[in-house]
């Protein structure tokens, strides 16, 4: 379990960059050290996102899910 922290570096309608800030524990977090977190969204529902860094690439998508209130 980690939680990760990053700010805007870049940002415009197809990309926005974040740099990671030091992470709190967690070993997924703590490879993710000296990264990026790089969105592009695919639809008004979804988007792709890539966690970049010296040790480690990894990328999933996210979809949003309607709350069933």
């Amino acid at each position: 379990m980690c939680v990760l922290h990053a700010h805007l570096v870049h940002g415009d309608p197809h990309t926005s960059r974040y740099a990671i800030e030091p992470p709190q524990g967690g070993r997924f977090c703590d490879e993710l050290v000296d990264g990026e977190i790089v969105i592009h969204p695919h639809s008004p529902n979804d988007v792709i996102a890539e966690f970049r860094s010296p040790r480690m690439d990894w990328s999933g998508r996210f979809r949003r899910h309607a709350s069933a209130r």
